[in-house]
């Protein structure tokens, strides 16, 4: 009892992201006890877990500049799809 698994994303409010540039941070599902939000949110003993800041997607200028480093990475001059990018690919989950 007192335990459960929370999603943490690395967005914040009013921060413009960026996976090259911006500090580490979690991502994904993490596993929590009441104490972790008791102690900082009552007592202010330690960090808080679920910052009161975090967002949940990129805003449409981070999408923007994300898909254009794709799109940079991906295709070389005059739009043919680079195999360089096509060979870093392979064995990763995609899905």
């Amino acid at each position: 009892e007192g335990h459960g698994h929370l999603f943490l994303t690395p967005f914040r409010e009013g921060e413009i992201w960026d996976g090259q540039t911006s500090p580490p941070r979690q991502h994904g599902f993490y596993p929590f006890d009441e104490s972790e939000f008791i102690l900082p949110g009552v007592f202010g003993i330690g960090e808080d877990p679920l910052p009161k800041n975090m967002r949940t997607t990129l805003t449409v200028d981070e999408w923007t500049k994300a898909a254009k480093k794709l799109r940079d990475e991906m295709l070389l001059p005059g739009g043919n799809i680079n195999p360089e990018w096509i060979k870093k690919q392979e064995g990763r989950n995609n899905f």
